[in-house]
């Protein structure tokens, strides 16, 4: 499904294993981005989608897109007990705070009930943030789940990147 420009998703939540991997995999630096990011049977779905993550985030240098955390993310980073982590995370969430956008208070829906209830909240965050693509690497639960879910689009990086990558070229 090609998306046109103006169809872009211009706020995207990140979940917490985003974060996480962002730090992790040294996603920031320029130097080893591979704009060429496919699927590919050579690598694995993680591979796929830190390739992808790495080209999202870094389209972001001049692109205009709202990259959005909550402080139960920062909460969640703060569980970790990594401090280079917890600092990664209130530094995005500064970040992250000057496009909050809140849309009221989230009422719980019946048909969110079958998430565990940190990701419940999770998707409620975004929501009440405005924010129309949650982005995560949580295969099992969430990403798996996603059909389910409905109110906003969960999306794996790699998705996220097949939709950006027509335009990639315009902010990197």
């Amino acid at each position: 499904m090609n998306t046109t420009f103006e169809n872009l998703p211009q706020r995207t939540f990140f979940d917490t294993n985003i974060i996480q991997n962002i730090l992790d995999y040294n996603l920031f630096n320029e130097e080893t981005i591979n704009e060429n990011v496919i699927l590919s049977p050579n690598q694995s779905r993680k591979q796929d989608d830190l390739n992808a993550l790495k080209l999202i985030y870094l389209s972001n240098i001049r692109g205009n897109f709202q990259f959005i955390i909550s402080n139960r993310i920062v909460n969640e980073l703060i569980d970790s007990k990594k401090a280079k982590l917890i600092n990664w995370g209130f530094e995005f969430l500064d970040y992250s705070s000057s496009f909050f956008k809140i849309n009221g208070i989230g009422k719980l829906q019946p048909n969110l009930m079958f998430l565990k209830t940190k990701d419940r909240y999770l998707i409620l965050d975004a929501l009440n943030m405005g924010c129309e693509v949650f982005l995560t690497m949580d295969y099992k639960t969430l990403w798996n789940k996603r059909n389910k879910i409905g109110s906003i689009k969960v999306m794996r990086p790699l998705e996220l990147c097949t939709q950006l990558k027509p335009y990639i070229s315009l902010f990197y």
